[in-house]
């Protein structure tokens, strides 16, 4: 496990294996998943590919950042994306790394 913070909120990260029932879906199994309300984060760490984890990595940053951040996604337009992507793009990919490597290393 390793930690992330954003905006004064601390995310827990957590590898685990593919039939781990928080990734669970409706739909099937996730490669990840973010809990905003017990701000968690759990990604799969065997059976993916060294580059499908490291983008599983910073999209479940990214959906940490925006709940962080205050973000509202609904209603989103290219210029808000790209504003989020400017002010958050360098915490986002740095995080993901962190988490990348925690997820390798456990």
């Amino acid at each position: 496990m390793c930690r992330i913070k954003m905006n004064n909120l601390t995310w827990d990260i957590y590898g685990v294996e593919p039939d781990d029932l928080k990734l669970r879906t409706e739909d099937g199994w996730a490669y990840g998943m973010t809990y905003y309300d017990s701000c968690e984060i759990y990604i799969r760490k065997t059976d993916i590919s060294d580059d499908l984890l490291q983008r599983v990595c910073r999209h479940e940053a990214t959906h940490a950042a925006a709940f962080s951040y205050c973000f509202d996604t609904q209603d989103l337009s290219e210029e808000d994306l790209c504003n989020f992507v400017e002010a958050y793009g360098p915490e986002i990919c740095r995080n993901a790394s962190r988490m990348y490597k925690a997820i390798l290393a456990d």
